[in-house]
């Protein structure tokens, strides 16, 4: 089980005020079992040896000291200090967070790892289990500075403005957790301050974003350094051109042009074509139908383009009788005309 401390100074004060509270702390866990500190790991830093070697002198608690510049000494210690802070400094990155909230990342960490199986303990017993005698919930687990609408209660809306109208949450960043596991630690951009908040809608899609980030559109790649060539007397290739990669843009795409399903645009539209023409050598008229009568008609058009006044008789007298069609259509009705 991983308990940290975060000490505002290092005087040996502070160290040994600190101290104080595990020490209490532990004992009282482990009153109803008798279990009491017997020994205590440090380096030899100041801090430690002006207070806090006398207090474990007073209370019969053994003091070992590691020699200076070798902390593989305290080995178990060095460790988790270098775990957590990987753990926090991965949290802060992919959360875009700023890097002064770096304790409650460390926090974070180490509730997350007392809540992991270790290798020192058998099958898929936590620390949290051994510690507390109970297997850890973790459907209470949330993405690590992801947004976090909190409810703003009736009476602070009435407070501040009209409760009716006004907003029911505010926008706050999820750092972290509270010893109950329905308790949240929240952060506050606007005002920089954190709180804990019981009832929140998490959305672990969104992350912070500082000022100007949204309105960065363009994206540009650090060129390569040029290379030396492996040949010599080959010069090196030349350093690639800045790339700069801008977001695709998505332009609407215009509407289809409207049709008329009434109006026929062209002989494609009719639903059924027309029956084919056919053309025979000898014209035969119909039974029902009698021959066609073709007549040339005269108007006083042709007198008004010059024709003579015998070319306007001529016509009109043809126009009284059918013009044949063939040969033999003409040989039956054989025109004489005088002139």
């Amino acid at each position: 089980m991983s308990v940290i401390f975060f000490l505002h100074d290092k005087k040996p004060s502070t160290v040994l005020e600190v101290f104080e509270k595990f020490k209490e702390h532990v004992e009282l866990h482990f009153y109803s079992k008798g279990y009491m500190i017997k020994a205590v790991r440090m380096d030899g830093g100041s801090e430690y040896q002006a207070t806090l070697k006398g207090f474990l002198v007073e209370k019969g608690i053994r003091s070992n000291r590691t020699t200076h510049h070798s902390p593989e000494s305290n080995g178990i210690s060095e460790r988790l200090n270098r775990t957590l802070l990987d753990m926090a400094r991965t949290m802060l990155f992919g959360a875009n967070l700023p890097s002064k909230l770096w304790t409650e990342a460390v926090s974070t960490a180490v509730y997350f790892k007392n809540r992991l199986p270790h290798s020192s303990l058998h099958g898929d017993i936590t620390p949290h289990g051994m510690w507390f005698g109970i297997k850890p919930s973790l459907s209470h687990l949330r993405v690590f500075g992801c947004v976090a609408h909190t409810h703003i209660p009736e009476e602070c809306r009435k407070r501040y403005g009209d409760g009716k109208v006004s907003h029911h949450s505010v926008h706050t960043y999820f750092i972290g957790y509270d010893k109950s596991d329905t308790i949240y630690k929240i952060w506050h951009p606007s005002s920089n301050s954190i709180v804990r908040a019981r009832n929140i809608i998490f959305d672990e899609t969104l992350y912070y974003q500082e000022e100007g980030d949204l309105n960065q559109s363009t994206l540009l790649t650090k060129p390569p350094e040029p290379q030396d060539s492996a040949i010599s007397g080959i010069p090196g290739a030349p350093p690639a051109p800045l790339i700069s990669i801008e977001p695709p843009q998505y332009l609407p795409e215009p509407p289809s042009p409207a049709i008329s399903p009434m109006v026929p645009t062209g002989p494609t539209h009719w639903p059924i074509p027309p029956p084919p023409v056919t053309e025979s050598r000898h014209s035969t008229p119909s039974p029902t139908q009698g021959p066609t009568i073709q007549q040339v008609v005269s108007s006083y058009s042709l007198r008004s383009k010059g024709f003579p006044r015998n070319a306007e008789a001529l016509l009109s007298h043809v126009g009284e009788h059918s013009i044949p069609d063939n040969y033999h259509d003409v040989k039956r009705s054989l025109i004489v005309i005088s002139g």
